[in-house]
């Protein structure tokens, strides 16, 4: 059996009909219902028809709801998440904060950090809401403002082992790219922690650090292997 649409008189209606064939054998087709003029007809005249059908052949009544989400940003924090591999900053902060203790990705977190602060800058708190729209590859499932805090504070804990673990993996793989924007300059990049004869500021302004540094504009120089010029 199937449904039909007949039209009669500039009026459609709906009919079930059903195949057959006569005493001869030949194919024929007879209407078992009427179901009316299809402009009359609503769900609430053939829902109970579609719902008993369904419990005949054994399957569920209850129609699916299809719920729609916001999409996630991702573009951005794809090209910042391949670069980070590139430099080997994973490697070198998982090397660095490594830990039996913690109950928590520390390197991910710091991680998710670094890119809020390219991508959207804003408070820990504002870290939360920002994981909830972007699409982060390899994030916690769950992240909490403690655990944040918990991460600046190992990074902190082991900022010397950081930044030389950082500076180790990244110098390798910085050399080969050419930068063209305006770099604030890490402390230790230079012997002395000096650029130019001036201290830098960097993390650890945040334990009584002073210093000052103008924001440089770096160079790829394959002779004398980077350089520094004031911008």
């Amino acid at each position: 059996m199937f449904t039909r649409i007949s039209r009669s008189g500039g009026r459609a209606y709906l009919q079930l009909v059903e195949s057959y064939r006569n005493e001869e054998g030949q194919p024929r087709q007879r209407v078992i219902a009427n179901f009316g003029r299809l402009d009359k007809l609503s769900s609430k005249d053939l829902d109970p028809l579609i719902d008993g059908l369904q419990r005949a052949l054994g399957r569920s009544t209850s129609t699916p709801r299809v719920a729609f989400e916001t999409a996630r940003a991702f573009g951005d924090l794809f090209a910042l998440h391949g670069l980070w591999q590139e430099l080997g900053l994973d490697r070198a902060l998982r090397r660095a904060l490594r830990s039996t203790r913690r109950r928590f990705d520390a390197p991910a977190l710091v991680r998710a950090m670094v890119f809020n602060r390219l991508c959207e800058p804003t408070s820990k708190l504002g870290v939360l809401r920002w994981l909830e729209t972007v699409s982060l590859p390899d994030a916690p499932e769950t992240v909490t403002h403690d655990q944040l805090l918990r991460a600046m504070d190992a990074l902190m804990e082991h900022i010397d082992a950081v930044e030389a673990v950082v500076a180790g993996a990244a110098a390798p793989a910085a050399r080969s790219i050419a930068v063209g924007g305006v770099l604030r300059p890490h402390h230790g990049a230079h012997p002395g922690g000096r650029h130019g004869g001036r201290r830098c500021a960097c993390l650890r302004a945040q334990q009584g650090h002073r210093g000052h540094c103008p924001p440089v504009r770096a160079r790829c120089d394959p002779d004398r292997r980077g350089a520094a010029d004031r911008a």
